[in-house]
């Protein structure tokens, strides 16, 4: 990874983003947390309990779940060191300093390009000296080639054009092969960020089209894609991770092109 970035003209030595993760330290509860994540609804209950994380009940967790299935979920976090009992009924985060489900999603998505997809990936980079802050979600490396994923675990609403800016800032100044916008949400693409991207493609006159790949997966500009989390996260970077490397192959007949609708 280093050597990938050095190549690009960036010096990057390991600095992390040193807010802490809301992973479990032993491999075995690792390796199970990783296994859940790839459910949405663990995702979101993950997100009720950091909001409640200095009292947690059962009760504030189970939004997005049954009562049965969030007590098993609770139970899990129990169990790999990340939630203490206070008493009966009663719970908090151990660690008080993680206020955000955004680093974990990183390293969730980092752990899924290395697990699935054989790609030697790392998250939360900072990269000093670099134009427009160095911040970088998740970089990873697959058959030479660069790939750069940008993650927001807030839904759409809260997600504004400076933020799409920003993201292009980043690709420009990494240069990767291939460009991820991930949301992690069920909602739909179209709506609202599809012309944010549409947008500041032609507030920066680059002549690029927003087509649809699949479902809610779009390919808005050469080789940059924006994607939610609908049906799955594996499956959706698959789908744009193909996209892209079957783009560079060899094909006996035309690749069909994305739609526009």
């Amino acid at each position: 990874m280093r050597a990938a970035l050095r190549r690009r003209g960036l010096s990057w030595n390991g600095e992390r983003d040193p807010t802490p993760l809301l992973v479990p330290r032993l491999r075995d509860a690792r390796e199970r947390h990783a296994t859940l994540l790839r459910h949405y609804s663990y995702r979101l209950f993950l997100r009720d309990v950091l909001k409640h994380r200095t009292a947690l009940r059962l009760g504030h967790l189970t939004r997005y779940a049954s009562r049965a299935v969030a007590a098993r979920y609770l139970r899990f976090l129990v169990d790999a060191g990340l939630v203490a009992r206070v008493s009966r009924g009663r719970y908090r985060l151990r660690e008080a300093r993680i206020n955000s489900f955004g680093g974990t999603l990183e390293w969730y998505v980092a752990a899924t390009l290395d697990r699935e997809f054989g790609c030697a990936a790392t998250w939360g980079l900072r990269i000093p000296h670099a134009p427009h802050g160095g911040d970088y979600d998740v970089v990873a490396c697959g058959e030479g080639e660069v790939i750069y994923v940008e993650t927001k675990s807030a839904p759409p609403r809260q997600i504004v054009p400076e933020e799409v800016g920003a993201f292009l800032d980043r690709v420009d100044t990494l240069r990767p092969d291939t460009a991820l916008f991930l949301v992690d949400t069920q909602l739909r693409m179209k709506d609202k960020l599809v012309p944010m991207f549409v947008a500041e493609a032609v507030r920066r006159r680059l002549g690029w089209d927003a087509r649809r790949l699949e479902r809610e997966i779009w390919r808005v500009g050469p080789e940059v894609y924006l994607l939610n989390s609908d049906p799955d996260i594996v499956r959706n970077l698959g789908a744009c991770l193909a996209a892209h490397f079957r783009g560079r192959g060899i094909a006996l007949r035309p690749l069909s092109a994305p739609s526009s609708e």
